[in-house]
């Protein structure tokens, strides 16, 4: 799982600017052009995409978006995603928050959103994003109040949208939400436990109910869920990290290394060690 270099790629065109507190993209092409499909990428930070162009099918936390122009994307840092397929045309303009915004009173959501919005919607967030990069650009990369209000304003107004979408439909709302919070569980555990159980527990809902929930969210059961997580994971720890396998094996809910080399083979092709020293 590699994490997007935004900030090593931002230079690459006069329609983007990066500094280190805020990042504005106003055209992700060549961003999305080195982007493979079907590899999971993980954000450092959270992000606001706007599609301004083409279409594209994207797996987000796991879950399947059909993506198309004037739809917007709140990711939380951390958030896994991969691209199924993208039109040529396909491209975003992006907003990268760093922590020091976050601290600024401008958190941005803890789930994950994809919202269509309507033309005037569409119409707004091109203004947003235009003023954004121009002050950017003006002052340099120094967050000036005018920066920040605007910055401010946006995320204000994607929360009464998210707000909006919530109130039509209370029901999908609390599915949702105990969705995302058992993935949240999973992903952030120091070492996966793999049993429904387990997090029915730590969600407060009895077993049953949660299989049912997550799999009508995601077309999946909890073990492919786990199972998508805890290979994401292994593939980070065997490239990025010095932990013997044995230890990953643990780490992503295997009680031996036997068990982590059938289920990593079965998925991968190779064995960790061979897709370590690739």
């Amino acid at each position: 799982m590699d994490t997007p270099t935004i900030r090593e790629l931002i230079g690459q065109s006069s329609l983007n600017y990066y500094s280190s507190n805020l990042s504005v993209v106003m055209n992700s092409s060549s961003i999305l052009n080195q982007m493979e499909l079907n590899k999971h990428y993980q954000l450092a930070n959270p992000e606001v995409r706007f599609v301004t162009a083409g279409t594209a099918v994207m797996e987000i936390d796991f879950i399947t978006y059909a993506l198309k122009q004037g739809m917007i994307m709140v990711l939380p840092r951390d958030t896994v995603y991969s691209f199924v397929s993208k039109s040529d045309s396909y491209t975003t303009a992006v907003i990268d928050i760093n922590v020091y915004m976050e601290d600024k009173n401008m958190p941005i959501e803890e789930s994950v959103y994809v919202l269509e919005c309507s033309t005037r919607e569409e119409k707004l967030f091109s203004q947003y994003y235009d003023l954004l990069y121009k002050q950017m650009e003006l002052y340099e990369g120094r967050i000036d109040l005018s920066i920040e209000y605007l910055l401010g304003s946006l995320l204000e107004y994607i929360r009464k949208m998210i707000r909006y979408h919530q109130s039509e439909k209370p029901e999908v709302k609390n599915i949702n939400r105990l969705f995302y919070d058992f993935k949240h569980i999973v992903k952030t555990s120091d070492d996966i436990v793999r049993s429904r159980e387990y997090y029915a527990q730590k969600l407060n809902v009895t077993p049953n109910h949660l299989s049912k929930v997550v799999k009508r969210v995601s077309g999946k059961s909890i073990l492919e869920n786990i199972n998508a997580i805890c290979l994401i994971k292994a593939k980070y720890l065997l490239r990025f990290s010095t932990l013997n396998i044995g230890i990953i094996s643990h780490k992503v809910g295997f009680k031996n290394q036997t068990s982590f080399g059938r289920f990593f083979y079965d998925n991968m092709k190779m064995t960790p060690k061979q897709f370590r020293n690739k």
